[in-house]
This record gives structure tokens, C-alpha cells and sequence, in this order.
């Protein structure tokens, strides 16, 4: 079952045998932004939640047949509940019953009559809680998932270059022959560390976003990719009025680790002769949308899929023999969620779509 990352549209699990205590708890709730669900039976609740998830249990303890602790309690014993917070309904003058309900698994209490203010203040605590933590789990998860990837994809040039090195031993005078591929084995395994730097970085330190001018940034890049552009003979064009548009962002991190992304890329899949396009538009809702669009040798729709997904193996090589990591698009999708934008991209496979292929990347800033 997938669990919500955002409290604000967290579930609720109301349950009370009185459906005037559902109503008072449906009135008190009805201003927040939460799924309200109500059962009016443990048994019942034990049925909703073997089939959907809640994210938080009210649960009244004096109900017939089966009580607020018996149903606690079958829920700790379930691994998949072990984190829900439980919240009993008691009586304000039932000391006793606010023990046990504890001591068994609670997490809290609202007593009767409920005040308004108390509950919500007592259920925004404590899904602050169980949220913030599995949001930490979500990043460990991703953390463990990016070091087993990148470790393999580092092992593998590191495991070529000692073989080459086999060689050269061997016999010195092949070295000048194998000594470009060294070179670019050792600068792929570069490129892999300064991802990971990158990343750990973005994800201890985080960013301080700016108002970013986009035709200074579009100019640099376009620099910077000169002569990559010469040696394939691939021509640039960039459309965006100097100034241009002011996004929010961070200069470095849209320069390095965005556009240049992007527009390595497009050259790396382009053939000689094709035209790359970067094109600045207003958006709707204030925003700033840009699309860099190639006219490469595209890619098939289920890489078009993982192409976000760090865990999956997307690197392809070029139309001229170049390598890459396969991190870049991630990369990219990483720092404009930490801009508050968005990226996507579509694609058209040259063998599908011989007349009309390439790629295009579009990126939706807010305005600053």
C-alpha cells in the first residue's frame, strides 16, 4: 500500500459506535484538508484497514463486541501499523483507561467533549511526526538505491582501467593506442564522483534559491558548449530576449548541472549537420516555461519512462561513440523540484518516426 507524503492529504480513521461522536469529529475536521473515513465498529475499522491505509486511527474505547484496546492492540502486532499514530477517545475523568490505551500502543488522547482546538493541535503533531519520518525513510531509500547503482557503474570503468594497465605491462608500446580510452574511462569515473558529490550536497546542504536572469545563464552555456557544438557540427539556436526573463533558481546549479545537462545531451544525440533549439516562453499562472528541443535519434517510449528514475540503467551511447552516466536527467529533475519547477520530457525514436525525431525537454520555472 502507498502511503502519502504530504500531511496536509493525510487519511483519517474515525471510529465510534455513536454516530453523533462521528458527526461532532466530522464538524471539528471539516475545515482541514484531510480524507475523513468512519467506521462504527473495531471490527470494522480492521476491515477497512486490511484493505486501504489511513494515515492516523481515532479510536473510541468503549465500543460492544470489540474495544478501542483490542483493536489497538491487533493493530501493533501488525508490522505494517507499527508507525500509525492511534489516538483514543476516553472520558476526561478515565485516568485509568488513558494509561492502559498507552501502555498498549496509543500514542495519544483526546478526552470527552472534544475541544475543537485540542484535537487538531494534537492530530497536526502527530502526523507531523509519522510524515517527517517517512519522508526520512523515502530519502534513505533513495540514498541506498543511488550508492548501490553508482557503485556498479563506478566498479565497471575502474575493473577496464586496471585491465588496460594489464596490458601496457604486458607490453608497453600498446599504451599510446589504448591510452584515449583510458582517458575517457577515468573521466567517466570522474563524472560519476562529482554526481555523487553533487547530489550529497544538494541533499545535507540544499540550496538558496535566487532570481536567476535566463538569457545570462542561456549565453554561458552556449559557451561552454562551443566546441562541442564545432566538433559535431551541430548548430545552437537560442531563442530569449537580453535581458531575459528572471526565474527562481540558483545560477550555478541551472548553468552546470541543468542546461549543460541538457545540452550535452542533445549534442551527444545529434548527427552532424542537425539543429538544436532553446526557446523561452511566459507561461500560465506566472510562470516561465523553456523548451530544449533536438533533432537526435530520439529514444523509445520505455526509457522515455525511467528516464527520471535513478534506480534504472538509462545511459545509451552517442551518435558519435560518446559515453555517459545515465544520472544526468535525474540530476536535472532533482534541482528543479529544489527550484519549485518542473522538467518533463517526450520523445520520438528515429526508427519509428524516420522524418520527424528528436527530443525535447521542457522546464517550468516560477517567475521571480
Amino acid at each position: 500500500m502507498k502511503k502519502a507524503l504530504d500531511p496536509a492529504q493525510a487519511t483519517l480513521l474515525l471510529v465510534d459506535d455513536s454516530i453523533e461522536n462521528l458527526k461532532l469529529l466530522g464538524q471539528l475536521l471539516k475545515k482541514t484538508s484531510y480524507r475523513l473515513v468512519v467506521a462504527q465498529s473495531g471490527q470494522d475499522a480492521l476491515e477497512y484497514l486490511s484493505q486501504k491505509p489511513a494515515d492516523l486511527v481515532l479510536l473510541d474505547v468503549m465500543m460492544p463486541d470489540m474495544n478501542g484496546f483490542e483493536v489497538c492492540e491487533v493493530l501493533r502486532k501488525n508490522p505494517a501499523y507499527k508507525d500509525m499514530p492511534i489516538l483514543f477517545l476516553t472520558a476526561k475523568a478515565d485516568q485509568e483507561s488513558i494509561n492502559l490505551g498507552l501502555e498498549l500502543g496509543g500514542d495519544d488522547y483526546v478526552t470527552k467533549p472534544f475541544n475543537g482546538r485540542e484535537l487538531l493541535v494534537r492530530v497536526h503533531h502527530h502526523l507531523d511526526r509519522v510524515f517527517a519520518k517517512r519522508q526520512l525513510e523515502q530519502k534513505n531509500q533513495e540514498s541506498r538505491e543511488l550508492v548501490h547503482v553508482l557503485s556498479h557503474d563506478l566498479a565497471n570503468p575502474m575493473a577496464s582501467i586496471l585491465s588496460f594497465a594489464g596490458l601496457v605491462k604486458e607490453d608497453p608500446a600498446v599504451l599510446s593506442e589504448i591510452f584515449p580510452r583510458i582517458a575517457e574511462l577515468a573521466q567517466s569515473s570522474l563524472d560519476l564522483i562529482e554526481l555523487i558529490r553533487r547530489m550529497r550536497y544538494l541533499e545535507e546542504k540544499g540550496l538558496e534559491v535566487e532570481s536567476v536572469d535566463l538569457s545570462l545563464v542561456l549565453d554561458q552555456v552556449r559557451g561552454a558548449n562551443s566546441h562541442r557544438l564545432m566538433e559535431k557540427g551541430v548548430t545552437l539556436e537560442t531563442l530569449c530576449s537580453a535581458p531575459g526573463p528572471k526565474v527562481v533558481a540558483e545560477h550555478t546549479s541551472l548553468l552546470h548541472s541543468v542546461f549543460n545537462n541538457l545540452i550535452t545531451n542533445a549534442i551527444k544525440f545529434s548527427n552532424p549537420g542537425s539543429r538544436i533549439a532553446i526557446e523561452v516562453y511566459p507561461w500560465e499562472n506566472g510562470q516561465v516555461k523553456v523548451e530544449v528541443r533536438d533533432q537526435g535519434v530520439g529514444m523509445p517510449s520505455v526509457l522515455v519512462e525511467q528516464i527520471f528514475d535513478l534506480s534504472k540503467k538509462t545511459s545509451r551511447v552517442g551518435t558519435a561513440g560518446e559515453r555517459g552516466t545515465g544520472f544526468g536527467m535525474p540530476l536535472v529533475k532533482k534541482f528543479m523540484d529544489y527550484y519549485g519547477g518542473q522538467v518533463t520530457l517526450d520523445s520520438r525514436e528515429e526508427k519509428t518516426h524516420p522524418t520527424d525525431h528528436g527530443t525535447r525537454v521542457t522546464l517550468y520555472f516560477q517567475t521571480a
